[in-house]
C-alpha cells in the first residue's frame, strides 16, 4: 500500500535527541559524566574537575552567571536504553527524575545544532527567542533543566538565561503537545532548542 501522507512538523521525540537530521552544522563532543546526568540537560565543565561533565550548577546569578557551558547531554538510543533505569537528578526529595547517563560513563554533548532539551513546563512555551535554565548550587533543585519560569537568584533555585541557546519551535507547538510518553511510561516534557557554542 503507498503512503497516503507524510509528517509536516518535527516528529516529536525525547530529551537529548537530535531535533532534525542536518549534520553538516552539528558539533558534538564527548566527556566523562561526573554525576548522574539526565538526557537533554544543560551540561558544564567546573573548574578544578578539567573534562568532567555536570548538570548545571553554577552559583552566579544574572551578570555573576558565567558557567564554562559544554552543551547539552545527548539521548543514547542504545547503550543506556537497553538497562533503562529512572534515577532521580537531584534527590527526589527536590521532584526531580529523568533517564540519563550514569556517573562515569563518556557522553555526547551538543555543542551546536538543534536539540530536544529537558523541560520543567514552567511558564509559556515560545516559539522564538530566550529560554531559561535552572542551575541550582546546592542540588535542592532542578539543575540543568530548561524552563520559561522567571529568572531567579534565590540560593539553591536558580533559574537563568541559558547560555547560547534560543527556543525553536516554528511549529507552534502548545504546551500540552510538548508532554511526551515513551515506550517505557516515563512522562517527559521537552521543547526544541538551537545551541552554538562553537
Amino acid at each position: 500500500m503507498p503512503q497516503l501522507n507524510v509528517p509536516f512538523g518535527a516528529i516529536l521525540a525525547q530529551p537529548g535527541m537530535a531535533f532534525d537530521a542536518e549534520l553538516s552544522n552539528r558539533d558534538v563532543v564527548s566527556v566523562v559524566a561526573a554525576q548522574n546526568t539526565p538526557f537533554g540537560s544543560y551540561v558544564e565543565l567546573r573548574s578544578g574537575y578539567a573534562s568532567l561533565a555536570y548538570p548545571l550548577q553554577d552559583s552566579g546569578t544574572t551578570t555573576t552567571f558565567l558557567p564554562e557551558s559544554l552543551g547539552i547531554a545527548m539521548f543514547d538510543p542504545l547503550g543506556v536504553e537497553q538497562s533503562y533505569s529512572t534515577f532521580a537528578v537531584p534527590a527526589t526529595s527536590s521532584g526531580s527524575s529523568a533517564v540519563g547517563w550514569l556517573k562515569g560513563q563518556k557522553i555526547p554533548i551538543m555543542r551546536r545544532g538543534r536539540i530536544w532539551v529537558l523541560a520543567d513546563g514552567g511558564g509559556t512555551p515560545l516559539n522564538y527567542g530566550a529560554i531559561n535554565v535552572w542551575h541550582s548550587s546546592d542540588a535542592s533543585h532542578l539543575q540543568g533543566v530548561f524552563t520559561f519560569t522567571a529568572p531567579s537568584a534565590v540560593v539553591g533555585a536558580e533559574i537563568d538565561v541559558a547560555p547560547s541557546c534560543v527556543i525553536w519551535n516554528p511549529d507552534g507547538l502548545s504546551a500540552a503537545q510538548l508532554v511526551q510518553v515513551d515506550p517505557f511510561n516515563n512522562t517527559f516534557k521537552i521543547y526544541p532548542v538551537g545551541i552554538n557554542l562553537t
